[in-house]
């Protein structure tokens, strides 16, 4: 009979035969070694079939799935736990790369087998379209254990402040509460992992969080869908702000910190939304850009949480009065000069306006 592993890494792949072998031997490199590792192939259309069956036919550990149809990320994610054997559950995106103790740092954060979750930091690398990477961001953690129910909520609005709460690869997830509670992704172009995890922290009562970042989330590949115009990116994007509201409120914990946070993060929105309206591919004209920017003028989400928050950043802070005084022109200004200032100086942009 085979030991159940410790530790599910699952992987969805489309496309991505020109980094499979890398993602595999980062995995096999680890310094933990009880893990089993689950290749779903999302209907590719190029050599990522091959190459995951030469894995999976070299390291018993890894196992492989191939989908006769794509349906995105998150459903690849679903079929991954329910392949699932471990006794915990992480993520891995294909195209991104890990040190060879992010595994064994973590994991040794899990205690008696008695931790929920696991959360780490993150370093970001941007690549220009050679694939250099041309700026690194690392968003750091201190190292805390989360004993209760109290503590782990309380932590959830400053993770999502410095954008680690919405990734499902800086997680480690204890199996029986995602496979208890049948929580899985959603199908949506954005946010998934998000509402995935929102739906998982509600079943969380202790959390270790690390202050590792041997996670690199490499951005700026072309195709990612940060980068290209979304037609849903405004509605999902409120949709994620008023659900961590809502949440707070529900668990009888929203405080003025939670509305600053959550408010300064929707502003961040919608300043992105602005931007991607300027995208040539949104075919948006200037009357339709007039129009969103009079639909925030009557946005209750806008006026509850965003109107009379103190702002920090100065371009924000620009646009939150302009909105606030209806002042249309303006508010379309910030929205192209920050467009502009994006595309002529990405990487001034990414140092002054992280977002995800």
């Amino acid at each position: 009979m085979k030991a159940i592993p410790f530790l599910s890494i699952i992987v969805p792949v489309y496309n991505g035969e020109h980094y499979i072998d890398k993602a595999v031997q980062n995995v096999i490199a680890q310094t933990f070694s009880d893990w089993e590792l689950i290749l779903v192939n999302d209907c590719s259309t190029d050599g990522s079939a091959e190459k995951c069956l030469f894995w999976s036919g070299k390291d018993s550990r890894v196992k492989y799935i191939s989908l006769t149809e794509n349906c995105g990320a998150g459903n690849a994610r679903n079929i991954g736990i329910d392949m699932s054997k471990g006794r915990y559950i992480t993520f891995l995106d294909v195209d991104d790369d890990i040190d060879p103790g992010l595994y064994k740092t973590v994991t040794d954060r899990i205690t008696a087998g008695d931790t929920d979750m696991v959360v780490w930091g993150v370093t970001e690398e941007y690549v220009g379209d050679n694939g250099e990477v041309t700026d690194t961001n690392i968003i750091f953690l201190r190292d805390k254990k989360c004993c209760n129910t109290e503590m782990v909520r309380k932590s959830v609005i400053f993770l999502e402040e410095k954008t680690l709460f919405g990734y499902p690869w800086n997680h480690i997830y204890r199996g029986e509460i995602i496979r208890d509670h049948n929580i899985r992704f959603e199908d949506a172009v954005l946010y998934e992992d998000y509402f995935f995890n929102l739906e998982v922290i509600k079943y969380v009562s202790n959390m270790e969080i690390s202050s590792c970042v041997g996670y690199h989330y490499i951005k700026g590949r072309v195709g990612n869908v940060t980068s290209r115009f979304v037609p849903e990116y405004f509605p999902l994007s409120r949709r994620r702000i008023k659900t961590m509201v809502d949440t707070y409120r529900e668990w009888e914990l929203y405080s003025p910190a939670v509305k600053k946070i959550s408010g300064e993060r929707y502003l961040r929105y919608i300043l992105a939304a602005l931007m991607k309206n300027n995208m040539p591919e949104s075919e948006s004209t200037y009357e339709d850009r007039k129009a969103f920017v009079k639909l925030l003028y009557r946005d209750s989400l806008y006026k509850d949480i965003v109107a009379t928050t103190k702002i920090n950043s100065k371009i924000l802070r620009l646009l939150q009065l302009s909105i606030n005084k209806r002042r249309t022109f303006f508010v379309l200004s910030v929205g192209r000069m920050a467009y502009i200032t994006r595309m002529k100086l990405p990487g001034f942009f990414s140092k002054k306006t992280r977002m995800k």
